[in-house]
């Protein structure tokens, strides 16, 4: 197995002012071809430890891949730092010298010889033209079979370049076949997924694994097969493995493939041509948020009431002052007439509402934080619930009740009993 390491170069890195989300992202996407990631290093913009730490991968790794530090600004020294470590001298790309002057004009901005710099790549490298940005990537051929590939830290950029010129040509060197199948399953916590599927798990071979994934929102699952490409034995033998866990789980599954609650929700309600409103309290938006990220959400989503205030909630949503004064804002009886009032305001199919104690104020000893009311109300439905989420940060309390309104919202759609 070719074994790698991702080297995340950049100061502002190591210092925090910026999240290395590249090796990550990079990491996936070589788990999927059967490439082993033997080191994520991360570095400063410090020339004799570049250096140190490409010598050191090249001893210990056949494949190489930096990001940062391809740029214009003074501390962008990748380039000429990987030169002097080969010997090399910079020479300009053409494309990409063709690729700066048609990115600059579209943006009526001067092309000068400092960003016309961004264009140089070390003397025998394959440039890697950047479809989106200014600066290429480089792929270059290392003594003994091994390869060394420079991206842009930009993470769009950084992307672009390695699906359209390096996921292939690692595909092609990588020695190994793997394939990978996911399950998004909601109402299971992983201890009892993991109960579950006891026997099964101790029945899978040793090239088979299986790993548990979980979030506030959902459980995803993931069935990973790791094999020679010419084992076409072990191919079956997973596939049937694949359907074993989905009988197994198939009451919790809410998706077959890499897509989120929010998505679900999206497709069910365009495939049953349902329209949606929501009335926001304790979620303060970000629950039709979380589906406005969505593409073909205006398709679905209608509009929303964020009533923060029990002012807003009466004038706005129609909620009385008698259930405001007997009930209180976080309670059952508030949430459905809170539903019931945007729906009728926004004229649409479906009305959901969450009124609720984020904390960490606001507590008492009958409604403690983490009180949530959530109400659903449809032509031919009446649902509400209190679920008490327990004392978290207010940021966790807004994605478990996003990730229940959803779900609720899935289950009637499907006509799964609430």
């Amino acid at each position: 197995m070719k074994n790698v390491e991702i080297v995340t170069i950049g100061t502002e890195v190591i210092i925090g002012q910026t999240l290395d989300t590249n090796s990550a992202w990079i990491g996936e996407k070589l788990s999927m071809i059967g490439l082993n990631i033997q080191r994520k290093t991360c570095i400063i913009d410090d020339e004799k430890l570049i250096i140190e730490t490409l010598q050191k991968a090249y001893k210990e790794n056949d494949i190489i891949i930096t990001t940062g530090g391809l740029g214009l600004t003074k501390d962008d020294i990748t380039k000429k730092t990987i030169a002097k470590w080969l010997n090399k001298n910079l020479v300009y790309h053409e494309p990409s010298v063709q690729n700066i002057h048609a990115f600059y004009k579209k943006r009526n901005k001067e092309v000068n010889e400092l960003v016309l710099s961004m264009a140089l790549i070390v003397e025998g490298a394959e440039g890697l033209l950047n479809p989106i940005g200014a600066a290429p990537g480089m792929m270059i051929a290392l003594p003994n079979q091994k390869y060394l590939f420079c991206l842009p830290g930009v993470p769009t950029e950084m992307k672009a370049i390695f699906e359209n010129h390096i996921f292939d040509k690692l595909k092609n060197l990588s020695e190994r076949y793997t394939e990978h199948y996911h399950l998004h399953l909601t109402g299971i916590a992983e201890s009892e997924a993991t109960k579950l599927l006891k026997n099964f798990e101790n029945s899978l071979p040793d090239y088979i694994s299986i790993a548990y994934l979980p979030s506030y929102k959902l459980l995803k699952m993931r069935l990973d097969l790791n094999i020679d490409k010419n084992d076409h034995k072990s191919k079956e033998v997973f596939q049937l493995k694949c359907e074993e866990m989905t009988k197994l789980l198939e009451n919790y599954i809410i998706s077959f493939e890499q897509e989120s609650l929010e998505e679900v929700v999206l497709r069910l309600s365009k495939e049953k041509n349902q329209t949606i409103s929501i009335a926001e309290s304790c979620t303060g938006g970000n629950l039709a948020g979380s589906l406005v990220k969505l593409s073909g959400a205006s398709k679905v989503l209608i509009g929303g009431v964020v009533a923060y205030s029990n002012q807003i909630k009466s004038e706005q949503l129609n909620v009385s002052r008698e259930i405001l004064e007997e009930f209180g804002a976080v309670s059952e009886p508030c949430a459905l007439q809170m539903a019931k009032g945007v729906k009728k305001l926004m004229k649409t199919d479906i009305g959901i509402a969450t009124t609720g104690i984020a904390g960490p104020d606001g507590g008492s000893p009958q409604k403690p934080v983490g009180t949530v009311c959530i109400a659903l109300i449809a032509n031919d439905l009446e649902f509400v619930k209190t679920y008490h989420l327990g004392d978290s940060s207010r940021e966790i309390f807004i994605e478990r009740v996003i990730a229940i309104a959803w779900e609720n919202l899935r289950r009637y759609l499907l006509k799964i009993q609430l």
